[in-house]
């Protein structure tokens, strides 16, 4: 049976803390939201009160200090550099991960046979929605049980960058052209691809070198991916009669599938150099003086044809 109902799948991470956290405050008196599954094991109840009581004590707060990293790594997977750019623009998230009443541990092995177990559980009389944010490629097994009806939001525009880090390797490439093009964020449907899923709705960031690093704007990318997952999931709750197709981009379009295994220190280093060279570049062009064409547009009969 055809349901509007759906749940979570995430991972224990920053990232998934601020989604979780924003779908609490955006769904709290939706009867839809059935809840969060999470690939971990169970941790003991300690933990789950110690996370619980870190977000009560430092939600909202934009200031990272030593004392909150340390309680962050007994809790928590370690932060990247994006995570703490979010930090720092939009504070930590208000709520844990693992805070919904409702919270179903999946175990370590997100395409184990427990999860499995779990996921068959939760479809058994309806097919709720997954809304996912967890970089693992998921078995077969979990769209035949859940009919295809499994989101993911990939910070870059598809089809141009796919993979992990995708709009890293770009940066890393420096070429300006294909950057504006790929820095976005894309939601599309899970299928047996890698990010090559029907195409719900794909944006694009219209300035993406108004930011400090590659950092800042992966963290932007991230935080307008969850708004954007929000206003998705509204319209499929609000649309009683239809449901979201999306678009198959043609695989000629289809660009590299980038791995987290290349994404090496080395890699890093490239992208983060590649973002700030880029930059430099587009600032320069557009401090490129503007010749004087008061002349042409004085006399209306010498403006040039392709003006008009």
């Amino acid at each position: 049976m055809f349901a509007r109902d759906f749940y979570l799948l995430v991972e224990n991470t920053f990232e998934s803390c601020y989604l979780t956290s924003r779908f609490i405050e955006q769904f709290k008196h939706s009867s839809h939201f059935l809840g969060v599954l999470i690939a971990e094991d169970k941790p003991a109840q300690d933990i789950l009160q110690q996370r619980q009581l870190f977000h009560s004590e430092y939600g909202g707060q934009k200031d990272w200090n030593d004392e909150m990293e340390k309680r962050w790594l007994g809790l928590y997977q370690p932060l990247n550099e994006a995570s703490r750019k979010m930090i720092k623009l939009y504070g930590v998230s208000k709520f844990a991960v693992t805070q919904h009443p409702n919270t179903i541990f999946l175990g370590d092995k997100v395409n184990g046979s427990f999860a499995r177990y779990c996921v068959k559980e939760i479809c058994r009389e309806t097919t709720p929605w997954l809304v996912t944010y967890l970089p693992k490629i998921l078995h077969s097994w979990w769209i035949e049980i859940t009919k295809s009806q499994i989101l993911n939001c990939h910070s870059a525009v598809l089809p141009y960058a796919r993979g992990m880090h995708s709009i890293e390797n770009v940066a890393s490439k420096k070429n300006i052209e294909a950057f504006q093009q790929a820095a976005g964020i894309t939601i599309h449907y899970i299928d047996a691809g890698i990010d090559t899923g029907s195409i719900i709705r794909a944006e694009r960031v219209t300035d993406p070198f108004r930011f400090n690093s590659i950092w800042e704007l992966k963290a932007y990318l991230y935080s307008i991916g969850v708004e954007w997952y929000i206003r998705t999931v509204n319209d499929i709750l609000d649309s009683a009669s239809t449901t979201p197709v999306g678009l198959k981009p043609s695989a000629d379009l289809c660009g590299e599938n980038y791995l987290r295994k290349h994404f090496t220190p080395a890699k890093r280093q490239q992208a983060e150099a590649g973002y700030l060279w880029m930059k430099s570049q587009v600032k320069k062009n557009q401090q490129k003086p503007v010749a004087d064409i008061s002349a042409n547009t004085a006399d209306p009969d010498n403006i040039p044809f392709n003006w008009i």
